[in-house]
């Protein structure tokens, strides 16, 4: 089984795609594969509608009318709109859609072809809100992620195809800050991931499969308009070693991922 999967994984509002393009910069990659939670996450929030009366999500309070939102008998909702459901923004109140996402997720990683590298990104976090708030009781952990493959909800072999996991580290004031500047990012939504426990059991899940993991502060402000993540994010594969491994594996393997089909 071919390794060509980057992996990028943080809480929300963690620079998880900001760092899959620079790293697409660095590399000088034409164009990319990339598989993102968010689009399963979508996907589940329309079978919420579908399959569960929409009894496992809601939408911010201020676009209820814009969004034709109409309670309905199953203790769920509606949308009374002309075209298709809106989604964005919404908030999960359930693990239904989180469960949801976490398995389409993993098995579309087995399902990706061996050829041309593939990119990934994962939101994950433990939940901030208060016990009072409706979204307490959400837990997209890495905790509960890494329960899931022990308890073989989730495939273990999607792990044998990540090639490298890239994890920015960023403070809940910063992640909160930057989520004020998204309208399709409510804080309670930020609030979900609130605290990012990669190192309590994923790290090690990680290690233990044998994936190299890159870390780094991601609590600098960079202006990528001028490249500035680029070059960080290219010094900080350089001094952790890994930089010359993956130019080596570009430039040297017949047939590598990094080598444009």
């Amino acid at each position: 089984m071919v390794r060509n999967i980057i992996l990028s994984t943080a809480p929300s509002s963690g620079g998880k795609t900001t760092y899959l393009n620079a790293f697409a910069s660095i590399f000088k990659l034409p164009s990319i594969k990339l598989i993102t939670d968010t689009d399963f996450i979508a996907s589940s929030v329309l079978d919420d509608h579908r399959l569960e009366h929409g009894t496992h999500h809601t939408h911010p309070e201020h676009l209820t009318n814009i969004f034709g939102f109409v309670p309905n008998d199953f203790g769920g909702h509606d949308h009374k709109v002309n075209g298709p459901i809106p989604i964005w923004p919404f908030m999960v109140i359930s693990n239904w859609i989180t469960d949801r996402t976490l398995g389409s997720f993993w098995r579309s990683i087995t399902e990706q072809p061996n050829d041309g590298l593939i990119f990934a990104e994962l939101a994950c976090g433990a939940n901030g809100n208060q016990l009072s708030s409706p979204f307490a009781g959400v837990d997209i952990s890495y905790n509960s992620l890494v329960a899931k493959f022990n308890r073989g909800e989730l495939p273990k072999k999607a792990l044998d195809r990540i090639l490298l996991c890239i994890h920015p580290e960023t403070s809940l004031e910063t992640r909160l800050r930057r989520s004020k500047l998204r309208a399709d990012r409510p804080t309670a939504v930020t609030l979900i991931f609130a605290k990012d426990d990669f190192d309590y059991n994923f790290r090690v899940l990680l290690d233990e499969n044998r994936i190299p993991i890159l870390s780094f502060d991601n609590n600098i402000d960079l202006t990528i308009e001028e490249g500035e993540h680029y070059r960080f994010l290219e010094t900080q594969l350089e001094i952790n070693g890994y930089l010359e491994q993956l130019q080596r594996f570009r430039d040297e393997v017949n047939g590598s991922p990094f080598l444009k089909k």
